[in-house]
């Protein structure tokens, strides 16, 4: 890293905005400790933050501000009753900030400091995953489908490998085990049906398990050559427009920052994709280093992780299709007649929600989309809502629509064409 400092330009500048960031959060404001569901959320995640890039300018630069701060943070996290076990991402969090400060800073850390830190990861966070590994079911957070699996396993492994080696063997075993129960939805082609926000969620904290396995035992037990795993980051890349704004689709707001996560430098080193380092060293460039529009969380990581292979990849194929996405269904307009004014006009719909239930039919689950139109006449102001139930029974087919609500008097409203289809 120091000699990248001195010979790769954007390394060096990453460097200095590394130093001005940590000196930006000497003094800063500590959260109080609260109580509810997701209540540490917010704070373990600035923890997760000010944690890596105070332990890492630190070990960068050697300036004690960087430490002491540290040691600071680390006191008032340690004061804390628990890590609010009851939503356990928040749980898991503080473990991977706890324990990458009293890694990175072991042997400067004040005794006092390490034992308190050692203590909290043990009781706050590694016998309580222990017991979900043992009594948890499919449900748990241990062992779900979603990225809370990722992320929690990875929190743990975190903690145990920081504190004791006899856990971590245990804790580990556990996270390789289930882990795949979420990845397995990345095939074939590295999609993650969660969407782009929680895509960089998972595969940021993937990243950080696959890093820990292969650091410490030189294997990742095959979970880095799980189907769609090695292309996920190609598909990411390909999927973001020109303007840099992601595909939005799933659960993820349309301005979610592209540039966010350091978790392209590992994979384009993991599995030799020069092409998605070189795109994510100009999004740096443009968004963090010209706008100093600092993403913060795991951001620094891309110090450590930097990759500064060069791209022979000009420009990305014009179109490409990713297999593995959610199933599609997309509906067309409805022309609208206005009772008031006569007028006719087009208006879209949207999928307001869906329920599956399990009938006793024998072909499977029953899905049932909540759908909605809501719009106004153009020409006479009239307001106008609709509704209609899309049937999905079995999985695959649509039941034909036979029925429209309408708010009454207001417009007559047409079906709409609906096509499902599984991609």
């Amino acid at each position: 890293v120091r000699e990248l400092m001195v010979t790769d330009p954007l390394m060096k500048e990453l460097s200095v905005y590394l130093r001005e960031e940590a000196q930006k959060l000497i003094g800063a404001d500590q959260y109080p400790y609260k109580t509810g569901t997701s209540a540490l959320l917010t704070a373990a995640r600035d923890y997760v933050y000010r944690l890596i890039t105070l332990s890492l300018a630190y070990r960068m630069f050697e300036e004690q501000s960087f430490l002491k701060e540290s040691e600071t943070i680390l006191e008032w996290i340690c004061k804390y009753p628990d890590w609010n076990k009851v939503h356990f991402l928040d749980t898991a969090e503080m473990t991977i900030a706890v324990s990458i400060a009293y890694d990175w800073l072991y042997h400067d850390l004040s005794p006092e400091i390490r034992q308190k830190a050692k203590n909290c990861i043990l009781q706050h966070a590694l016998l309580i995953a222990l017991k979900e590994y043992k009594n948890g079911d499919e449900g748990s957070w241990a062992k779900r489908e979603t990225n809370w699996n990722v992320v929690c396993n990875t929190g743990m492994s975190f903690g145990a490998l920081a504190i004791s080696e006899d856990l971590a063997k245990e804790i580990i075993d556990n996270a390789v085990k289930y882990i795949p129960n979420c990845l397995k939805h990345f095939q074939p082609d590295g999609v993650c049906y969660e969407g782009p926000s929680y895509w960089e969620y998972t595969t940021m904290h993937l990243a950080m398990f696959l890093k820990l396995l292969n650091d410490n035992f030189k294997t990742d037990y095959g979970l880095g050559e799980l189907p769609g795993i090695s292309k996920t980051a190609r598909y990411y890349v390909n999927t973001v427009s020109p303007s840099d704004q992601v595909f939005n689709f799933a659960d993820s707001p349309e301005d979610y920052p592209v540039y966010k996560s350091p978790v392209f430098f590992f994979y384009s080193k993991y599995y030799n994709q020069p092409e998605v380092a070189s795109w994510y060293r100009a999004l740096i460039q443009k968004h963090v280093i010209n706008k100093k529009e600092n993403p913060k969380w795991h951001f620094f990581l891309c110090i450590p992780w930097y990759d500064n292979a060069p791209s022979t990849v000009v420009t990305p194929n014009k179109l490409q299709v990713f297999y593995g996405v959610n199933d599609m269904m997309l509906i067309g307009q409805s022309t609208c007649k206005c009772n008031k004014c006569h007028s006719t006009f087009e208006a879209t719909w949207e999928i307001e929600s869906s329920d599956t239930t399990d009938h006793d039919h024998g072909m499977g689950e029953e899905t049932e989309y909540l759908c909605t139109l809501e719009t106004t006449c153009p020409e006479c102001g009239t307001e106008i809502s609709a509704s209609m139930t899309v049937c999905e029974y079995p999985v695959g087919f649509l039941v034909p629509i036979s029925h429209i609500n309408v708010t009454p008097g207001t417009a007559q409203v047409s079906i709409p064409l609906v096509d499902f289809f599984d991609l």
